[in-house]
């Protein structure tokens, strides 16, 4: 069986790509305290769902990266 290699550039670009996500998720929880004047401690309870939600951001940033990869290089496949 064929061993994956990541790069270490590509592991690092997503891994600041997800930190990018978790940080959008926790800035929406704190929208979400100080619309709704609820306790800072849900900060930290909510803690399972604002990764859940970081997840889902991300997977969602990949989505449109691949959409993005695709209409570029049918672009690309027209202009020749």
């Amino acid at each position: 069986m064929k061993d994956i290699i990541i790069k270490n550039t590509t592991l690092k670009r997503e891994i600041i790509i997800w930190f990018i996500a978790l940080f959008c998720a926790v800035a929406l929880n704190i929208y979400a305290i100080v619309k709704y004047d609820a306790s800072w401690i849900e900060l930290l309870t909510q803690l399972p769902v604002i990764i859940l939600l970081s997840v889902l951001i991300y997977l969602l940033i990949i989505v449109v990266r691949g959409i993005a990869k695709t209409i570029l290089k049918i672009v690309a496949l027209l202009k020749k």
